[in-house]
């Protein structure tokens, strides 16, 4: 296992390129000594599970989930350094941090062990959920466990016949009075529906109460204790949850991907009856991001384990005709890790600057939300296809060594497939954008991003020193907004914008991480290594990337024209 956390270029973003605001006692020098903390902990405690969690996985053992071995000192030692309620509010147990700290930390969690992130993330967001629309006593009971790690929750939307189709759940829910229901029903597709390192475990549910109408304007949001509680909190019998079988995995084997049962399960309402999915929906940026920024981890530890391998493999001669050789000497090698590297930076540069909206949106910032609505499934997908690329270009280094299980480049690969199909599929995240973020507000946020790309343009202009990059950003940003123009005058939610969704969100990623590049290799940062190897890995990205916004748009206006084109291979 070669564990990368980043930190030093997370810090380093946060200084120069997606400024961190001013938070409390966290300063950006408070910031780096937590996370230089943090990735101790991550390297030292979580990275070592990684191999047996993927050989050993979790296990559905008389009802009950086990989990691997080495997850119980793992998740005691994150949990008694606190790290679970980093950003919980500090009156309920957690640190308080801004969710800038917090995204770099579930990136560099990512980057050990993607299943055992998926623990910790999923308490995270339901704790959030919990924190923005709950009653006060379910904030005062559950927050400050959550917090501790003592207890866990899960997000249990999918059922077998309603997936990306919410309005399809048939979860039911009967009135008992006092703001309690007893929910009857199956999920499917729950990480960590049950495991054994926390005394209780919350699902966050959507279900049906009993008369409502159908669709999704039907479903209402509910906590469900995995086990009973007294009016303290201690769990005690079973509340009519179990889960009955767990999935058999590509990858995350150590995730226990659960089908989830309620019987007549007791749970208590959150926010008003019929509102449960617009107050998840309030959610989902944090959540969709958080996927981008998992994609963003495992890939720097995609790239490290490739770059140990390829400075130590001796294959070959040099340019020079001399050798055996390092590969990472020859060109096609230096090739495909000057690729990984710079998708993986310019993707992490990418989920900051989001995280840093949402930071924003937070405290009021209305423009901050739109544009964080808009870059969220940008992140989501495109970063979650780059991870899976990154980790097959990983395998490639290692060539046949790369294939064999002991070699860990495969599980990279095997692991970061998950990220482009849940919390939503990626092409649901492409109409999302197209014709939720676009169509329907007639261009108003992607106008204010290309209007800050453009800023940037005019205002590193005449640095001849990055004449290559600023191009290829000119031209990305130029090419964007003639597919927006194009998507506006097509029908909204028609057959045009659909076809055209994927190319267009690929479109929009590429032009943002060209800017990130161009804003990261001009930053007004000590001219040093860090600055050094972002200028290189910039004109590396303009040069091999600096027509791709052309190649993008035209597939755009093809789809956008003709999207009968997809029905080929139907005919």
């Amino acid at each position: 296992m070669t564990y990368d956390p980043a930190t030093e270029d997370f810090v380093w973003l946060l200084r120069h390129v997606t400024a961190l605001r001013p938070h409390g006692d966290f300063d950006i020098d408070t910031v780096a000594q937590v996370l230089e903390e943090a990735a101790r902990l991550a390297a030292g405690a979580v990275a070592p599970i990684a191999e047996e969690s993927d050989r050993v996985g979790s296990k559905l053992e008389n009802g009950r989930v086990v989990t691997p071995p080495m997850w119980k000192d793992a998740y005691a030692a994150w949990n008694a350094a606190g790290w679970q309620g980093l950003a919980l509010p500090e009156e309920h147990g957690g640190m308080g941090a801004p969710f800038p700290v917090q995204a770099a930390l579930t990136a560099m969690l990512a980057g050990t062990d993607l299943s055992f992130a998926m623990l910790l993330g999923g308490s995270r967001a339901g704790a959030a959920l919990i924190a923005a629309h709950a009653g006060e006593d379910m904030k005062a009971l559950a927050l400050p466990k959550l917090a501790s790690g003592e207890w866990a929750a899960t997000i249990a939307m999918t059922e077998a016949q309603a997936g990306t189709d919410a309005g399809l759940i048939q979860t039911r829910a009967k009135p008992l009075g006092e703001g309690k229901y007893a929910l009857s029903g199956s999920k499917i597709f729950i990480s960590n529906g049950d495991q054994d390192l926390t005394e209780q475990t919350l699902h966050i549910t959507l279900a049906r109460i009993e008369g409502a109408e159908g669709g999704t304007r039907g479903l209402s949001l509910f906590v469900v204790p995995m086990w009973k509680m007294d009016g303290d909190g201690a769990p005690g019998a079973a509340n009519g949850v179990w889960v009955s079988a767990l999935e058999e995995k590509m990858g995350l084997h150590g995730s226990p991907t659960s089908v989830l049962n309620f019987d007549k399960a007791e749970g208590v309402l959150i926010g008003p009856e019929h509102s449960g999915l617009p107050l998840l929906f309030t959610m989902l940026n944090e959540m969709r991001l958080d996927v981008g920024l998992s994609a963003v981890g495992l890939a720097a530890s995609a790239v490290a384990h490739a770059r140990a391998y390829a400075a130590e493999r001796m294959q070959g001669r040099g340019p020079d005709g001399k050798g055996p050789v390092a590969i990472e000497n020859h060109p096609d090698v230096q090739r495909m890790l000057s690729l990984m590297a710079a998708l993986t930076e310019s993707g992490r540069a990418l989920a900051m600057e989001a995280a840093r909206l949402i930071d924003l949106a937070e405290e009021g910032d209305g423009t901050a939300a739109a544009l964080a609505a808009l870059l969220t499934p940008v992140c989501k997908a495109a970063l979650s296809d780059q991870a899976f690329a990154v980790a097959s270009l990983g395998v490639q280094v290692m060539g046949g060594h790369g294939y064999v299980v002991e070699s860990g480049a495969e599980r990279f690969l095997r692991d970061s497939r998950v990220l482009a199909l849940y919390e939503g599929a990626n092409g649901v995240q492409a109409i999302d954008l197209a014709v939720r973020k676009v169509q329907k507000d007639g261009g108003a946020a992607l106008g204010a991003l290309t209007a800050a790309m453009r800023a940037d343009l005019e205002r590193l202009d005449r640095r001849k020193d990055l004449a290559a990059v600023h191009s290829a950003a000119a031209s990305a940003v130029a090419e964007l907004e003639g597919a927006c123009h194009a998507l506006i005058a097509a029908e909204t939610g028609g057959a045009g914008a659909l076809a055209a969704a994927y190319p267009f969100l690929e479109l929009t990623a590429h032009a943002c991480q060209t800017w990130m590049w161009l804003r990261m290799a001009g930053a007004d940062a000590p001219d040093d290594a860090v600055l050094a190897r972002k200028r290189a890995l910039a004109d590396f990205w303009a040069g091999y990337f600096g027509h791709a916004a052309e190649g993008h748009y035209a597939r755009v206006r093809a789809a956008a024209a003709n999207p009968e084109m997809y029905r080929a291979a139907l005919s």
